[in-house]
């Protein structure tokens, strides 16, 4: 395989849709580097510019649609990117994929892998990965393509697999709180709210992201919260923050996963019904606590659980064990080896 070898990732990132399909694309793209890849992105509108920043702080080459794109657009821009990058191979990482851009790239010879958490986004695709916990193979019947299914497949960045974070002594009072990139639900803010009853004494982290555009009124919480916060924005290495919780309070994303490889319970607040499915099979597992299914929670219920939580180490230290056993952090190695297989296949 030529050391080059140009690779296309499609993906959506704003503050509606949030940042996950940015931060595991590029942690599957870092190891496909390592296979000698030459990534490419391209990312849809966000017009808050936090995946621009974020991709060219990493020094990814990339480049957006316009914010009135037609999959005609889409479909021509991939086209462009075809021709003048040689692209063999592409990972198309979207909730719902247009047929004119799937169509575009399998007709040109381009190998598909499509990330699909929703069953929405795997027409005409080489490898399906699903790293979904109730992803099942029944669910794609029919289909020719090798599939890649349930959390071992998980595309996390390097640190998440690295014993220095995972195997780091827990601090049975530090929790964890992160609602992603940007938080359209504004879930911190409640959840800060909520925690103020508190009786346990706590130490709380609080990462938000670049895309996130409430932040005034986090900082105005967290101020006169009655226990100590660590408040974070756009932090670039979330490991060390989450290094040693022994309890994460966030939504079903990658932060759950991540929370999850490093051995911190995750108590998961959902909104949709794909998030409420894996948030039920993780508790089912007992590897955390799905505590509501719509943002609009029991705040003076979710201070008595963190409270009944962190008096009950030994339970906490065994949702943390079997998290780990469930998310080992290597996904992105698995994936990464299957799309230098398609980049090699199709030359």
């Amino acid at each position: 395989m030529a050391e080059d070898q140009a690779v296309l990732f499609r993906l959506n990132a704003d503050y509606r849709t949030g940042y996950g399909h940015l931060f595991r694309s590029m942690a599957l793209a870092a190891k496909a580097k390592e296979r000698g890849l030459q990534p490419f992105f391209l990312a849809g509108p966000d017009a808050s510019g936090a995946a621009a920043r974020t991709l060219t702080i990493a020094g990814v080459k990339f480049d957006q649609l316009n914010p009135d794109y037609t999959p005609e657009d889409e479909a021509r821009t991939a086209m462009e990117f075809i021709k003048s990058k040689n692209i063999k191979a592409a990972v198309v990482d979207m909730i719902h994929s247009s047929k004119k851009l799937m169509d575009t790239l399998a007709d040109n010879g381009v190998k598909i892998l499509a990330v699909d958490d929703e069953f929405g986004n795997n027409h005409r695709a080489s490898v399906i990965v699903n790293a979904g916990m109730f992803a099942r193979k029944e669910d794609y019947a029919g289909s020719a393509a090798k599939l890649m299914l349930g959390p071992e497949h998980l595309m996390l960045r390097g640190q998440y697999s690295d014993g220095a974070y995972r195997d780091a002594p827990r601090e049975w009072r530090k929790i964890f709180v992160s609602f992603g990139g940007s938080d359209p639900e504004r879930l911190t803010v409640k959840t800060l709210m909520a925690l103020e009853p508190l009786k346990s004494e706590v130490e709380v982290t609080v990462m938000v992201g670049d895309g996130c555009l409430d932040y005034a009124m986090i900082e105005s919480v967290a101020r006169r919260a009655p226990f100590k916060i660590e408040l974070h924005r756009g932090a670039k290495e979330p490991w060390e923050l989450m290094r040693g919780a022994s309890l994460g309070i966030c939504t079903l994303g990658n932060t759950t996963w991540e929370l999850m490889s490093l051995g911190a319970a995750p108590v998961m607040i959902t909104f949709n019904d794909g998030q409420s499915k894996n948030a039920a099979q993780i508790a089912i597992r007992g590897a955390g606590i799905h505590f509501s299914s719509t943002p609009e929670f029991n705040m003076a219920a979710l201070a008595g659980l963190v409270d009944e939580l962190i008096g009950d180490p030994v339970k906490l230290a065994s949702m943390g064990r079997t998290g780990q056993s469930v998310v080992d952090g290597r996904g992105s190695d698995r994936v990464a080896e299957a799309l230098a297989g398609l980049a090699g296949a199709a030359k």
